[in-house]
């Protein structure tokens, strides 16, 4: 195995100097595990997220007024274009309170304003911060003040201290690099879950500058049913998308692009996210949702509009444990407030292993979460870079899912998503991975194969290994005893203790020979867990398609049954 991490070395409390200004860091900005383990109900764990490195006190969002007041004159500079950039900014006064812009289009957006879901992860250091779309006047209090700039996770998070004296207005301008280039790797960044208004052109511009400040080249915005009924009008629903659906209602801004979607919600079912789609799924029906349709027929109905259908929130553990036996769905938002939801990853494995391939995806569900693509998912592509093209790739598994690392992995040189055959005579596989981080430290790496763990690597918070930024190669040969899917997930927690790092991969398929991936003790969990959901529907009030219902159910269970060696 070899290892080979950043060789520029700095202490966990002092960030280190980048052309002229500090480059920030998690772990820096932490209070270097003073607050102890946390649980994420403890008021401790929402005063950490709060908390600039350099104040003992928890800030909160304040206005500068009075006569002991400055002016920051804020210019955000991408450094391959020389021009203005969005960006996730942090205004800290000499107190450790936050200050933002007196006037900005994108107030709407700021800390204290959207998001910033209590107890959800990650649980990192926020601020109170504000979004900027490159040029900002901020009121600040005389004396010291702290500039902090972000832009996603590949470019590297600034931090800047200047003086303004009363009455001084300051011109700071922050150059902001991206340190890992992505895309000329192959590797797309999408959100296929946000609640954003797209009523008219002003905001789709609003919310093409979110996705440059958040550096998230895919969004996709939904609007969303009230989980009780469906009206099929779109004017009448939560985050209205009014500028049509799927391709007719792309647009894009440099390298941001966004379109619009839906997602449809229930109790009985779960909620799904359908993406893609032409139009509106079931024109202007109105619909009893917690009876009928199933998400299969939703997804049916989603495929025929040209459109995708994805489980949101790990399915909750509800219809997703029949659809993907069938394929009726096209795979499951997994990771989500830093954490694996419903079937989590027990259930997820359990499919995996009983021969599905279901791929599973991150997304932030922005507001109704800590922050904007604080969740994302990477998909591989070639030269076609589309929005249908990344959708698709989404679909067939060819990514990774992250908090912020980027996890670059492949078996015997395939990739995520992708098949290996080898004859019944291969004993070993090769294994390359990369894991590199600008904005959180990953503390362990799991090689996962068939749902076990066969290779842990751990990072030892006290090396430059744990450090950010973080560069870490590893490659390594594994035995192959039978046909296999491997995967890698990443992940560490805050100093807080609580989640805060994740990253997944989606599965590599390796053949040997003619056998197929099949593990019985993982069909027995999944019957189980389906015959749970078939008694629960047994049990709800007669409904006139309950007994069709029930059919599907049925028959889901019959082929997964047939799955069994």
């Amino acid at each position: 195995m070899r290892n080979s991490a950043a060789s520029g070395k700095f202490l966990l409390v002092l960030p280190i100097m980048f052309l002229g200004v500090w480059a920030l860091s998690s772990s820096a900005l932490a209070h270097s595990g003073a607050h102890g383990p946390m649980t994420p109900e403890d008021p401790a764990a929402e005063a950490y997220i709060h908390t600039s490195h350099a104040h003992e006190t928890t800030g909160e969002p304040h206005v500068a007024e009075g006569e002991e007041t400055g002016l920051v004159q804020l210019h955000i500079i991408d450094e391959a274009t020389g021009e203005p950039t969005a960006g996730r900014v942090n205004v800290v006064g000499p107190e450790g309170h936050y200050y933002e812009p007196g006037d900005n289009p994108l107030a709407p957006w700021s800390l204290h304003r959207a998001g910033n879901r209590t107890t959800k992860g990650p649980f990192r250091y926020y601020g109170w911060f504000f979004y900027s779309d490159g040029e900002d006047a901020i009121n600040v209090p005389a004396g010291e003040v702290t500039i902090e700039v972000w832009k996603g996770f590949e470019y590297r998070p600034l931090r800047k201290v200047v003086h303004v004296a009363a009455g001084d207005t300051k011109a700071v301008t922050l150059s902001v690099s991206r340190t890992l280039d992505m895309a000329a790797r192959g590797w797309y960044s999408g959100d296929p879950h946000i609640h954003l208004d797209r009523k008219d052109d002003a905001d789709t511009a609003k919310v093409l500058s979110l996705m440059s400040a958040e550096d998230i080249r895919n969004g996709f915005m939904l609007s969303l049913n009230d989980a009780k009924t469906f009206k099929g009008v779109l004017e009448d629903e939560e985050t209205p998308q009014l500028q049509g659906m799927g391709a007719a209602s792309i647009a894009s801004q440099g390298d941001y692009t966004i379109s619009s979607g839906y997602e449809y919600r229930n109790t009985t079912y779960g909620h799904i996210l359908l993406i893609m789609a032409d139009d509106l799924v079931f024109g202007d029906q109105v619909l009893a949702v917690d009876e009928w349709p199933t998400f299969a027929k939703v997804a049916e109905e989603t495929r025929r509009l040209n459109g995708r259908a994805i489980h949101a929130h790990g399915g909750y553990e509800k219809e997703i444990y029949a659809d993907y036996i069938t394929g009726a769905t096209d795979g499951v938002e997994l990771l989500q407030f830093a954490v694996y939801r419903g079937i989590g990853l027990v259930g997820w494995y359990h499919m995996l292993n009983a021969g599905f391939r279901f791929p599973a995806v991150g997304a932030s569900d922005y507001p109704y979460c800590r922050a904007l693509g604080d969740c994302r998912t990477y998909v591989r592509l070639g030269e076609d870079t589309s929005m249908q093209a990344w959708t698709d790739g989404l679909v067939a598994g060819k990514s990774f899912f992250t908090t912020g690392p980027m996890v670059e992995f492949s078996v015997d040189g395939a990739t995520p998503g992708e098949t290996v055959t080898h004859d019944e005579s291969t004993e070993t596989v090769t294994i390359r991975l990369t894991v590199r981080s600008e904005v959180a430290a990953v503390g362990a790496i799991d090689v996962v194969a068939n749902g076990a763990i066969v290779r842990k690597i751990r990072l030892d918070q006290q090396t430059p290994a744990y450090e950010l930024p973080q560069r870490l190669n590893y490659t390594f040969k594994l035995p192959l005893t039978e046909s296999t899917w491997f995967a890698v997930r990443a992940h560490g927690e805050s100093m807080a203790g609580l989640p805060d790092v994740e990253a997944h991969t989606n599965p590599v398929f390796v053949m040997k020979g003619e056998a197929p991936i099949a593990n019985n003790g993982s069909v027995d969990w999944l019957l189980a867990k389906l015959d749970e959901r078939i008694a629960s529907l047994q049990a709800m009030d007669d409904f006139e398609k309950k007994a069709d219902v029930l059919a599907f159910f049925n028959d889901c269970r019959v082929q997964l049954a047939a799955k069994k060696q």
